[in-house]
């Protein structure tokens, strides 16, 4: 298993956010891949989940498995968890996704809150962008994220890690775990904004309307 632990007072004077506000009493939970879920048909449970990064306090904390069949990397996953499950209010950006991967590793179902502010195929970088588009938050720069936000490319890496064995291509994953956990937080700081039906508006069956705003 591999760790990484940052703290988040380094991303906010990069980002040129204020000390502290990306802090976090909850804890916000991002999973990555080895597989493609869309080749298993969204079926969550059957993941090869590979990375589970953890945002709480003032820190983020990475875990990342070093080979496919990683029994320390699991047993430190589910600590976390069922640890977390007890003393903190636990999200994730779309729950069928995190929920689903940690019920077929575990069989456990966690009690994850939604930070999807409404139900929309949209994803996270969508959120993230119409943040900066509308300013509700100003960055001195870009959140550092090797994939753009295209969590595919963490599929990609995996198996070329699997094949070649070199682990130095990994971080470009942890990279992308720790910008997606960024802009969830961001997001979910955010959520107010969302409900300005101006700008975001519903169709009458109270989906989001998919059309460019």
């Amino acid at each position: 298993m591999i760790t990484h632990e940052y703290n988040l007072s380094y991303f906010e004077k990069d980002l040129g956010l204020p000390e502290g506000y990306l802090n976090f009493n909850g804890v916000i939970i991002d999973n990555e891949t080895g597989n493609d879920l869309k080749s298993l048909d969204w079926q969550y449970d059957k993941a090869n989940v590979t990375v589970v990064g953890f945002l709480f306090d003032d820190k983020l904390e990475i875990c990342m498995k070093s080979k496919d069949d990683d029994d320390e990397f699991l047993e430190a996953v589910k600590l976390r968890l069922d640890s977390f499950k007890k003393t903190r209010e636990m999200f994730a950006y779309n729950i069928k996704m995190e929920r689903g991967n940690f019920e077929g590793l575990f069989g456990v179902t966690y009690p994850f809150k939604e930070i999807k502010p409404f139900d929309t195929k949209r994803p996270k970088e969508w959120f993230y962008k119409r943040l900066l588009k509308h300013k509700v938050i100003e960055l001195k720069k870009e959140i550092d994220d090797p994939f753009a936000g295209n969590s595919v490319q963490c599929v990609n890496v995996w198996k070329e890690y699997i094949r070649s064995g070199v682990h130095n291509i990994l971080y470009d994953v942890i990279k992308h775990n720790i910008a997606c956990l960024i802009k969830e937080r961001l997001i979910h700081l955010n959520r107010e904004h969302f409900e300005n039906r101006k700008l975001y508006p519903l169709t009458s069956d109270g989906w989001f309307d998919e059309g460019e705003k």
